[in-house]
C-alpha cells in the first residue's frame, strides 16, 4: 500500500496477479464522533491486506467529483465513509453504480451527497469508474464526540470488509493476515 505520489512495489511471487490499480478514498473528520470510523479502518488496513500490490490511499476528507474525476481510466476505487441511515455498526457494500441510481441508499453527512457526486463524475467523464462504497453506520456526528460504542465495536468488522473489498478489485483472492 502506498501513499497518494508514491510508486507501489510489485506483487511478491505466488501473490496472484494484480490486475488493475486500486486507489482507496478514505472520507471523514476525526473530530466529528463517528465520522472518523473510515480513517481508523484505513489507519488498519496494511496489517490487514496482506500483499496486494496496487493500492494507493487518499484521505479524501469529504468526496468531491474532482477526487473520482481524478482516476486514471484503467483505476477501481472503493471509497470509504461513515453514513446516516444505517443502524450503528453495520457495514454497507453497493457498487458505486448502485448507489448512482433511484432509490433507497446510505447518506454521508456531507454537503453535497453521495448519489450527486456520481451523477456529476458520470456525466463529465462518460461513465462511472469501476468501484464500491463501503460504509459503517454511525451514530453520532457531533464534533467533539467520541466514537459511539456500537461504531468502536465494528471497527475490525469493518476493516476486514474493506480489506476483502480491495482483493476483489484488485482481481485477486483475499489472503487476508490476522494479527
Amino acid at each position: 500500500m502506498t501513499a497518494a505520489g508514491s510508486e507501489a512495489p510489485s506483487a511478491p511471487a505466488g501473490s496472484g496477479t494484480v490486475k488493475e490499480r486500486v486507489v482507496v478514498l478514505v472520507c471523514g473528520q476525526r473530530a466529528r464522533g463517528d465520522d472518523a470510523a473510515a480513517l481508523l479502518a484505513a489507519e488498519r488496513l496494511p496489517a490487514a491486506l496482506g500483499p496486494v500490490g496496487q493500492v494507493e490511499v487518499r484521505f479524501a476528507g469529504q468526496l468531491e467529483p474532482d477526487d473520482l474525476l481524478a482516476l486514471g481510466p484503467r483505476d477501481r476505487v472503493l471509497v470509504l465513509d461513515a453514513v446516516r441511515g444505517v443502524a450503528p455498526g453495520v457495514v454497507v457494500r453497493r457498487s458505486l453504480a448502485e448507489l448512482a441510481t433511484p432509490g433507497p441508499a446510505p447518506r454521508s453527512s456531507h454537503v453535497l451527497p453521495l448519489r450527486d457526486v456520481l451523477a456529476l463524475v458520470a456525466e463529465l467523464r462518460g461513465g462511472l469508474p469501476e468501484g464500491t462504497f463501503v460504509g459503517l453506520g454511525g451514530a453520532s456526528f457531533e464534533i467533539g464526540a467520541g466514537l459511539s460504542p456500537a461504531v468502536r465495536a465494528a471497527l475490525s468488522r469493518y476493516t476486514a470488509a474493506i480489506a476483502a473489498e480491495v482483493a476483489r478489485l484488485a482481481g485477486r483472492s483475499q489472503t487476508t493476515r490476522r494479527r
